[in-house]
């Protein structure tokens, strides 16, 4: 495997698709053994987490990636915008029964970190083990009311609740805004023209860009729901692994190290030589922690 892409056949893996709660998930999976489910971000696919698959097959893992509800081939339940956080985490959990588990290892990246929190918060008892990389516990984030610095960072998800002009803004030149805050986020990764067209592709499909922006809006337009902000605050039990790339340029490391009780479990590494794609740029010290803490706490 090089990095000019992942073929997801070819190694072994076959495309599956079920309805939970009116969504419709599609779902790479391949192997035998406990479940690993691997939930991608923004903007971002399951091919996100091409150098963890051969590892985690051969641990011995059943290993399941699916599109996030609105990402082509999936489809949601709702519109992508008004899409409630607290649902996407209803779907993992209808997912990790549906494949037959009373309980899974999930390993998430951005918004899969966030929707990884969800399931621990609102079922953890469907949670082994979590990993989440690129995002922290929403305490993080509260532990310090106004934060300018971070707001600046933060700036795109402002400017996608304006709706089509954000949409106008980042569909043009092919898709050009993803380029933007790849290279934003990630300032030292070289990444393949295969990798980044990926997901171009899977947002081009049926609205995909729009519904993958409306994440964003969804957030930010439910954020006086008193419910979701006990989900996102309730402090989690589950052992909890959190990787920060030291280079990310979305969300900065001292977002990550500041005191908290979120992950009452929870150990943070800090990853050298990366940033926000912390998994894909250093793909080898990201493996080796997380096959050690996964084997620890097996």
């Amino acid at each position: 495997m090089t990095a000019t892409g992942f073929d997801f056949e070819e190694n072994g893996f076959v495309l599956q698709s079920c309805e939970l709660n009116g969504s419709i998930l599609s779902y790479w999976e391949a192997g035998e053994g406990p479940l690993a489910l691997l939930i991608h971000g923004f903007p971002d696919t399951p091919e996100t987490f091409e150098y963890q698959f051969p590892r985690l097959l051969d641990a011995g893992y059943r290993v399941v990636a699916p599109y996030l509800p609105g990402y082509f081939p999936s489809r949601a339940r709702l519109e992508v915008g008004n899409y409630h956080p607290i649902r996407l985490g209803e779907d993992f959990v209808a997912l990790i029964d549906h494949l037959g588990y009373d309980k899974a290892t999930l390993i998430g990246h951005d918004w899969g970190a966030l929707a990884a929190n969800m399931v621990a918060s609102i079922a953890p008892e469907k949670v082994d083990q979590m990993v989440v990389a690129a995002v922290p516990h929403f305490n993080a984030f509260m532990a310090k009311r106004i934060d300018f610095r971070q707001m600046w960072r933060s700036r795109y998800a402002l400017f996608f609740q304006t709706g089509r002009l954000a949409h106008h803004f980042m569909k043009r030149k092919n898709l050009s805004g993803i380029n933007y805050l790849w290279n934003y986020w990630s300032p030292g990764w070289r990444y393949s023209e295969t990798q980044i067209n990926t997901v171009k592709d899977c947002l081009k499909e049926s609205d995909g860009l729009w519904n993958s922006m409306g994440y964003y809006r969804a957030i930010v337009q439910q954020s006086s729901d008193k419910d979701l902000m006990d989900v996102l605050g309730k402090p989690l039990e589950t052992s909890t692994l959190v990787f920060a790339g030291m280079d990310d340029g979305c969300i900065a490391l001292e977002i990550f190290t500041r005191p908290h009780d979120g992950y009452r479990n929870g150990r943070l590494v800090e990853v050298p030589n990366a940033g926000h794609f912390m998994h894909r740029e250093n793909s080898a010290f990201f493996n080796q922690v997380l096959l050690q803490f996964l084997q620890r706490d097996s």
